[in-house]
């Protein structure tokens, strides 16, 4: 079973996590660090999916697309934002908030980007 990639779908959400972020990250606080680095993170792990779904359909061309750009720059700003939220706070907080932050993004983006196949599909458990 292949999976299917909704584009339109995935940017929108990479969009709004984006802007979120850069809204965020502006604000003093170590918490919001900690989100916005949370929040840049997911759009990487959104990124690299939308690679790993393109590498299957078309093969090492789905390296030289936008999606690989995203995730350098997603991953990139993540660990500014993540640098610049252990310089006001403990770790402890600044790496679980991140992280549950890039959970929720990354989960949230693989439930918009595409519709549910297991659900459409009859006789699956």
């Amino acid at each position: 079973m292949h999976d299917r990639l909704n584009d339109g779908r995935l940017i929108a959400i990479v969009a709004v996590c984006a802007v979120a972020a850069l809204i965020v990250a502006r604000l003093a606080w170590a918490w919001a660090k900690a989100v916005a680095a949370g929040l840049f993170y997911g759009i990487a792990d959104a990124a690299i999916k939308a690679v790993s779904v393109n590498y299957q359909a078309h093969g090492a061309s789905a390296l030289l697309s936008g999606w690989t750009a995203l995730v350098v720059l997603g991953t990139f700003a993540g660990f500014l934002a993540f640098q610049a939220a252990l310089r006001r706070e403990d770790a402890v907080s600044a790496i679980a908030l991140m992280n549950a932050v890039a959970a929720l993004a990354a989960a949230g983006s693989g439930c918009w980007r595409s519709p549910n196949p297991w659900a459409q599909t009859p006789g699956r458990p």
